[in-house]
């Protein structure tokens, strides 16, 4: 559905990404994964219209999409969040997810805008908030609101920017299984970038990795795993050790690691993440 072709982005002597192409199939996850700086956001830019690519095409059920402005992708299709926030803090939640309904999509009457806003805040879990300020829920809410308010532009294809950033860990479990709702629910196909590879990992159904620009590793997420290079790349050693040890082993410990600040796989907090949080 969404097929993206040798994708080159540069700003200056530094290409950010270099001749990346993949493709995401109707009701398919896949997540996107790979240190910082190595174009993760750069690439959701320019499938989404934020940036226009310096070479390369995206295309949506056949209908080349390359270069054109976000609202017009949105339109065609293609909806997203971003890496923070965005909310408008002073409006409902109805009102950030109405927007969403009114302007994203194709053109509606406001009848079947608010139909389609309190669908999309059903699906979320947010129905019971509607008339509540943004700025006035918690973090992991208000990244519910931008979820919602892109579901209700009716996309096809879902781009999500790190929307686990910043949350805790059972608030990033219920976060994966409504993404996984929504796929179930809508038919809609979903590429997800994430730091926290494990909730990644359970949810998608595939999954890219990016060094340097470049895409260096495809596959399902026991693949990526396994995968010696994405491992000395990204992941660490210690990732393929916490894999080894799900069969009831236990996995080492890196060396010098304080036993009372690890799980028994042996990785802070239970998760696997970049040095540095966010970013491209």
């Amino acid at each position: 559905m969404l097929e993206v072709d040798g994708i080159t982005r540069t700003y200056g002597g530094l290409t950010a990404v270099d001749d990346v192409g993949f493709s995401v199939d109707a009701g398919e996850i896949v997540g996107v994964i790979g240190p910082n700086g190595a174009g993760k956001t750069t690439l959701f830019n320019a499938v989404t219209g934020v940036e226009a690519p310096d070479s390369g095409t995206v295309r949506l059920r056949g209908v080349d999409l390359t270069g054109a402005r976000p609202n017009a992708a949105c339109r065609a299709g293609v909806a997203r969040t971003f890496q923070s926030v965005r909310t408008f803090d002073e409006s409902t939640v109805h009102e950030n997810v109405l927007a969403g309904a009114l302007f994203g999509g194709g053109r509606r009457d406001r009848e079947t805008a608010v139909a389609a806003t309190r669908d999309a805040l059903d699906l979320v879990g947010l129905a019971g908030d509607a008339d509540r300020h943004a700025s006035d829920l918690p973090i992991a809410a208000r990244k519910r609101v931008e979820l919602a308010r892109a579901l209700a532009t009716d996309p096809d294809v879902l781009l999500l920017d790190e929307i686990g950033s910043g949350l805790t860990p059972v608030e990033i479990d219920d976060l994966t299984d409504t993404i996984r709702r929504i796929r179930a629910d809508r038919g809609v196909a979903v590429l997800w970038i994430e730091h926290v590879t494990d909730a990644l990992f359970r949810g998608a159904d595939r999954v890219l990795v990016l060094e340097n620009g470049s895409l260096i590793a495809e596959g399902t997420p026991a693949e990526i795993r396994e995968n010696d290079r994405v491992a000395e790349a990204y992941l660490g050693e210690e990732t393929v050790a916490a894999s080894d040890a799900d069969d009831g082993t236990d996995a080492p410990l890196p060396e010098n690691a304080d036993p009372a600040a690890t799980t028994p796989e042996g990785t802070p907090a239970g998760e696997i993440r970049a040095e540095g949080g966010g970013g491209r």
